[in-house]
């Protein structure tokens, strides 16, 4: 992000070399490690059920539970950390105002993460798939600022400045926008910009 866009700069911290994101990246790192660890005993246990029942109605629904198991178990995977430690590498947190909105009714209801300026306070970026950790179990957001560090246009890393838990996001969408041509190259460096 450039610093024309008037955000003061004590609001930035260097990303990487903040001890506190070190250890929320490592502590990513080990859960993501126990959760492949799970990962292969599970199908490793699946595969030996299949051979023990190898002739029996058992090894269809052995040989079937093995692509539900691994479904379920990638669903609850984190934020891949390298994909983290690229963006924090080319980017410096920044603390933006946010807002969390529910879009649609019923069971179709997501919700949206938008990123505000601190200063005016107007939406600057807006991403889908809100991690849990932003709010609280009545709905409410557990603060009113975050860390962010990245592009809004393109996505980023995001944190609360008290928590360890983060989340990378890219926009699905990009909206029309002017770049510099340096912008655009450390996005495409980070990986949150195609081209």
């Amino acid at each position: 992000m450039s610093d024309s866009e008037g955000l003061p700069a004590e609001d930035e911290r260097p990303a990487l070399g903040d001890a506190e994101t070190r250890v929320s990246i490592e502590r990513q790192r080990r859960r993501q490690r126990r959760l492949d660890a799970a990962m292969l005993f599970g199908v490793a246990a699946l595969v030996t059920l299949t051979v023990v029942f190898h002739d029996s109605f058992g090894a269809f629904f052995a040989l079937g539970g093995i692509p539900v198991y691994l479904g379920i178990l990638l669903s609850r995977r984190h934020a891949s950390v390298r994909a983290a430690e690229r963006i924090l590498r080319e980017y410096p947190w920044r603390r933006y105002g946010y807002r969390l909105e529910r879009q649609g009714e019923g069971v179709r209801a997501t919700l949206r993460l938008v990123l505000l300026d601190p200063v005016t306070k107007r939406a600057i970026g807006s991403y889908v798939g809100v991690a849990r950790y932003l709010f609280d179990a009545a709905g409410n957001p557990r603060s009113e600022l975050v860390l962010f560090a990245g592009n809004p246009v393109y996505g980023g890393v995001l944190r609360l400045p008290d928590g360890a838990e983060f989340n990378v996001f890219k926009r699905v969408k990009i909206p029309r926008h002017t770049d510099t041509e340096e912008e655009a190259a450390r996005a495409r460096r980070a990986r949150i910009a195609r081209g």
